[in-house]
Order: C-alpha cells, then structure tokens, then sequence
C-alpha cells in the first residue's frame, strides 16, 4: 500500500489544486455522453447548480485511494474517498461497491444498504456476461445490511431477486439457510 500511496497522494493533491478554486460542482466522465448526463442531471435540463465535467482521473484516484485504505483494514478513512468518488461518478457502479465494502467493514448498515441499492440499480442497466454477477453482489450486500437491520423479509426478497437469475447460486443459498435459523421466531 506505502507504493501506490505514493504514486496516488501526490496525485490527488494536484486535483486538489488544480480545483481549488472551482465554484461549480464537479462530476468525472469516461466520455461526452457521460459528462452529459451529469451535466443534465436527472430528470432537469439543466443542474441544480452550474457544473463542469472533467475527465475520469480523480475519481479513479479517489477511488484507487479508498480501495487500497479498505484492503488495509481501514476503512474508516476509506470512506470519505469513496464517498467522493461516488459523487462525482455516481453513474460508476464499481464506486458504490467499494463504499459498501467500506461501510459493511464500519458496521453503517443504512448506508450500506443505500450503496448496495445504488450498485443494484447501475448493475440492472448493464449488459453483458457480468450483468448477473453484478446483480447478485448488490443484492448480497443489501441482504446484509437488511439482516442487520432486521429487515428479514426485505433480505429474503433481494437474495430471492438473485436466486430468479442464477438458480445456483451459492452465496445466497447460504444466505437464506442463515436468515432460516436465525431469524427471531414470532
């Protein structure tokens, strides 16, 4: 972690400054039709306030930086990275992923449960092989934080959710065995 610390702490200072004095809000975009969805906002014409899409480097370092703070067990510091990165990509399902890891690892289950929707709802618009995977990872994460937070029916729906795309799935299998002896009876 100390290596790519490194490489990455200097990188998020130079955004810093080179951003410092930026009044509109700041969104990064892989490309012009992703800057424009930020730059649209949802359902608006225009942003609530004015903004200004940037390429994607500083989220991939704030996120590189959240991750790297996650896998080193600290995910407490981790957090405000992620939760950067994730706003100014919200579009990036991978973001919201790692935050989730972040706030599953601090025991935040609201928020947990708010990244795994989020993840779900990005993973629901991707296409390809890895869609079901995707799917099923949000839905796992959603399932913990409702177990947590005795929601139990609503973690049985979303590991339901899973199970009605990939019948074998294993992971929530387990889950739903758990959820069947621990659940409070009555």
């Amino acid at each position: 972690m100390a290596d790519a610390a490194l490489l990455i702490d200097p990188l998020l200072d130079e955004y810093e400054k080179a951003y410092a004095s930026e009044k509109r809000s700041l969104y990064c975009a892989a490309d012009p039709a992703e800057a424009r969805r930020y730059l649209a906002g949802p359902g608006r014409e225009k942003p609530a306030r004015p903004a200004v899409a940037i390429g994607k480097g500083w989220c991939v370092a704030l996120w590189a930086k959240g991750y790297l703070l996650n896998d080193a067990g600290q995910a407490a510091d981790a957090i405000p990275y992620l939760v950067r990165a994730a706003g100014m990509r919200s579009g990036h399902r991978q973001y919201w992923a790692e935050l989730g890891f972040a706030y599953q690892a601090t025991k935040n289950w609201p928020a947990l449960l708010d990244a795994g929707g989020r993840a779900a709802a990005l993973a629901a618009e991707a296409t390809g092989p890895d869609r079901t995977s995707l799917l099923c990872k949000a839905w796992h994460s959603m399932a913990y934080a409702q177990v947590e937070l005795g929601s139990w029916d609503d973690a049985i729906a979303s590991l339901n959710k899973c199970l009605a795309l990939d019948p074998d799935n294993a992971k929530a299998k387990s889950e739903l065995n758990y959820i069947t002896h621990s659940r409070p009876k009555g």
